[in-house]
């Protein structure tokens, strides 16, 4: 009895190959009729995979179909796990014969949980083990992107691809050209490549954004369940920074935080222990991940997050001419806080301080809340102080109109 089993090829495993590509290899012998008859003891996790590989040869094109029957003595293949020598995951004999079986391996395929790279491998395995019960005996390793089903190995690169989607069809135009030769027929070519493993997600359902309103109140983000609620869905939450809001796309803007929640979890709470907000516009994105990797549409909300309250500075006494400085001033700020002071001209004094534009005066303490000011030009002009806390915020100003008569020399 002629056998063959397959392997398969992880990441990174290269295949040394020489010379070219061989066309299929249809040496049978093949079954009479147009009905080959399987029984098999599978478990019903491996149900998807096999419904995958009938379906992939019985829509090839070939006179030809595989069919399940309930009966073990009616049937002519034996389908089920079994005896698979060395690394091989299965193992089969090619074409008409008595006894023919098809044997996986106990720990190939799929198994749970399942991801969608073990069941794409699985339904693509049972596809070549069942080309040689059809009598394709195996092909010469191709090109890199051929991926042909009856080649020696199932390459990762063949079955690892878009997230959420397999290969419509498992064999490629020579494995059908080769049941063809067998069995007659004609070339049926697949609407299309890619099918999903299951529908698309759909949008978040009732995405709502509370808090945020200042970086010490925490973004929360509730959502509701879709219908239906497909088993192992997670929702994916994240917050950025977004200083032209959500429609800037998230190469505009900067990650803060986030996390993968079980859909049924209904709330993300921005960690309290790390809180990274701004003041400034946020935006919160939201979507629901099946469990073989699919991403469904994006939900935003974007939030502003306002400065948080400092008080301004309590100016209890401004003396001019102190000993080497313009003037004294006594203040009230927090303990941990900074005085900081600037100089307009008079009448246009500055309420608000920016970093990026405005030039403190030299101001340095002297004592507990005395501080000695230096830099104020002769003539009139506009003091105004403002409280820099420890996060580096700043309060609104406390102004002082002065005239300045510096000493004389």
């Amino acid at each position: 009895m002629r056998t063959r089993g397959v392997l398969i090829v992880t990441v990174g495993l290269l295949m040394l190959l020489s010379g070219p590509a061989s066309a299929y290899n249809a040496p049978g012998p093949r079954w009479p009729g147009r009905t080959i008859t399987f029984h098999e003891t599978l478990p019903k996790s491996y149900d998807w995979e096999l419904r995958q590989a009938v379906k992939a040869w019985n829509t090839a094109g070939a006179k030809v179909r595989l069919r399940k029957v309930k009966s073990r003595a009616r049937a002519d293949v034996q389908v089920g796990f079994g005896d698979v020598p060395g690394a091989f995951s299965g193992y089969s004999s090619i074409g008409r014969q008595p006894n023919a079986y098809l044997h996986l391996r106990r720990d190939s395929g799929s198994r749970q949980p399942v991801d969608a790279s073990s069941r794409i491998f699985g339904a693509m395995l049972l596809t070549h083990e069942f080309g040689h019960v059809l009598g394709l005996d195996h092909v010469g390793s191709g090109r890199e992107d051929d991926c042909r089903i009856m080649e020696p190995t199932i390459e990762r690169r063949c079955f690892d691809i878009q997230p959420g989607y397999y290969p419509c069809r498992m064999l490629k135009a020579d494995d059908v050209r080769g049941v063809i030769r067998l069995y007659g027929g004609k070339f049926r070519k697949p609407s299309k490549r890619l099918c999903l493993l299951e529908p698309a997600p759909p949008e978040v359902p009732d995405l709502r954004v509370t808090g945020g309103e200042s970086p010490d109140s925490p973004v929360s983000v509730t959502w509701g369940m879709p219908r239906p609620a497909r088993p192992g869905s997670k929702v994916e939450v994240s917050l950025f920074s977004a200083p032209n809001g959500c429609s800037s796309g998230t190469a505009q803007m900067d990650w803060l935080s986030g996390d993968t929640l079980p859909l049924a979890a209904g709330r993300w709470v921005e960690p309290g222990d790390d809180l990274r907000r701004r003041p400034g516009r946020h935006c919160v994105q939201a979507r629901i991940v099946n469990k073989w990797g699919l991403a469904g549409p994006t939900s935003s909300r974007e939030i502003t997050t306002a400065p948080p309250f400092v008080a301004p500075p309590q100016i209890t006494d401004l003396v001019e001419n102190p000993e080497y400085a313009d003037y004294e001033v006594t203040a009230l700020i927090p303990a941990d806080a900074r005085l900081v002071a600037t100089l307009a001209a008079s009448g246009q004094c500055r309420t608000s301080f920016d970093e990026n534009t405005d030039q403190p005066l030299d101001i340095w303490p002297t004592g507990a809340g005395t501080y000695l000011l230096y830099g104020v030009p002769a003539g009139a002009s506009c003091l105004s102080f403002f409280t820099r806390s420890v996060d580096g915020y700043y309060s609104a100003a406390t102004t002082r109109e002065v005239v300045h008569t510096p000493p004389s020399p």
